[in-house]
């Protein structure tokens, strides 16, 4: 879509002097042997299966919200090396680690694992897979409590297992700054959702921000104090084979294991390739898709979700001044899909509440309970209960970071005012109304291809 602006913006386009190409490793798969070889903060898989004691291991991987590429990279790498080390594929189980989210198909996980690894484990054939998704509400063991109150509830794999290995992938992350510790929210169950994952931690203002440092990010505190209850009540450590990836294209650095010695290597090397250094703009102007991981923007849940996105990838409000305006061109005519059968309730009582801490405590055990919603997720692959209600916060929570959002394109006006947000006819005249909250000239940043790029982290100029 072009859009005529009177005044001079700034642009973030990937592969530009703001925001340079970020090169990929010529060899990954030899990044990720390195990586083995030299873990981070412990023994090496080496170290630990010739102690002995390691008789069955189970591997969980980022599901594919994720990068694919890294999984093909760095798994048939940590398989083979446990075979090398004497455990038979009988002894290993591989679990997609998908949080919330919903479970994935045969062919969904064969693609994101790799044809290879995936009939390795699950032949066409087989009465009983070795390839399992994660399910947030059934087989698990509660481990306790964290140091902040956090109910520490995982896939019972975690114990009935001598050693667990995931492989992750590190990039921008709306939350928590960069993705990491994969197995906290990736095999997370219910009781694990509701604290860490809930409202009152996820989306409080200390965590709505992009740094990852967990003195300066409520969320990540709770994230690793649920990682080292887990380690403290398996005890056993977590091994983490991390790559820092481009969405889209591939490895960049790879890195091998343990929290939270592993993160304080890598998030300071995804500085390196992901910051992008801005200045508080007035306007800021979003492009959007049809369709992003969740659903379709038609869905306005899921709309509101990834206008509020950008905002969380920015350190100390770097991108958009606390009374200014997003413009985004957007279609979205209120449908929603099976795939999220809870969305249409949650939509529903969004007209209800003003702060987003009473909508989610008010109404997330019903969420939960209801059997409609649980079946679909075990059974149909939609997702979880949980994740309708989330959809409902992103709304209240983004009007607390901006002055106005406006909309315009194929939106049902409606649509707008019931999120708190203002419709527009047009781009002219979501234009004017934006210069009648921030003023003439305003400063502007745009977005134009948010979602088919890379995604940066920015910080002040």
């Amino acid at each position: 879509m072009e859009l005529e602006l009177p005044v001079e913006p700034i642009v973030i386009r990937y592969g530009t002097d703001r925001f340079p190409r970020i090169p990929l490793h010529p060899n990954p798969q030899k990044a990720v042997e390195e990586a083995l070889d030299n873990p981070i903060g412990g023994p090496s898989l080496d170290e630990l299966i010739k102690r002995g004691g390691v008789k069955k291991v189970s591997i969980s991987f980022d599901d594919p919200t994720r990068v694919s590429q890294v999984i093909q990279t760095a798994l048939p790498i940590v398989i083979k090396r446990l075979k090398a080390l004497g455990i038979s594929k009988r002894d290993m189980i591989l679990i997609s680690a998908n949080g919330a989210h919903n479970k994935w198909t045969r062919a969904e996980l064969r693609n994101h694992i790799g044809s290879a690894v995936f009939d390795e484990f699950c032949p066409p054939d087989a009465t009983f897979s070795r390839v399992v998704n994660h399910d947030c509400t059934q087989d698990l063991v509660n481990l306790g409590e964290s140091k902040y109150g956090d109910v520490v509830e995982y896939n019972k794999v975690l114990v009935e297992t001598d050693l667990h290995i995931h492989c992750g992938t590190i990039t921008p992350l709306a939350y928590g700054g960069y993705s990491g510790q994969g197995i906290v929210v990736g095999l997370m169950g219910i009781g694990a959702a509701n604290s860490h994952h809930g409202a009152h931690v996820f989306m409080h203002p200390d965590a709505c921000h992009g740094d990852p440092d967990p003195a300066k990010n409520i969320y990540r505190r709770h994230k690793l104090a649920c990682h080292e209850k887990i380690e403290e009540a398996t005890k056993n450590r977590i091994f983490y084979v991390d790559c820092i990836a481009v969405i889209g294209e591939g490895v960049v650095e790879a890195f091998a294991g343990y929290v939270p010695e592993l993160e304080k290597v890598e998030y300071p090397r995804a500085d390196r390739y992901f910051k992008v250094k801005v200045r508080p703009a007035d306007v800021l102007i979003l492009g959007t898709p049809p369709r992003i991981t969740y659903d379709s923007l038609d869905n306005p849940l899921v709309l509101s979700a990834y206008l509020l996105y950008p905002l969380r990838l920015a350190r100390d409000r770097a991108l958009l001044k606390k009374d200014g305006v997003i413009i985004a061109p957007v279609k979205c005519k209120g449908v929603f899909s099976e795939k999220r059968p809870g969305d249409p309730k949650a939509y529903e009582l969004l007209g209800k509440y003003y702060d987003v801490e009473d909508l989610w405590f008010e109404n997330i055990d019903a969420f939960w309970a209801n059997t409609e919603y649980l079946f679909k997720y075990r059974y149909e692959y939609a997702y979880a209960p949980w994740h309708c209600l989330w959809g409902a916060t992103n709304p209240l929570r983004l009007k607390t970071l901006v002055r106005e959002v406006i909309l315009f394109g194929e939106i049902k006006p409606g649509i707008a005012r019931y999120m708190g947000f203002t419709p527009a006819k047009s781009w002219k005249e979501a234009w004017k109304l934006a210069c009648d909250i921030v003023g003439p000239d305003p400063q502007v940043t745009v977005l134009p291809a948010f979602w088919a790029e890379p995604r940066p982290v920015f910080v002040p100029e």
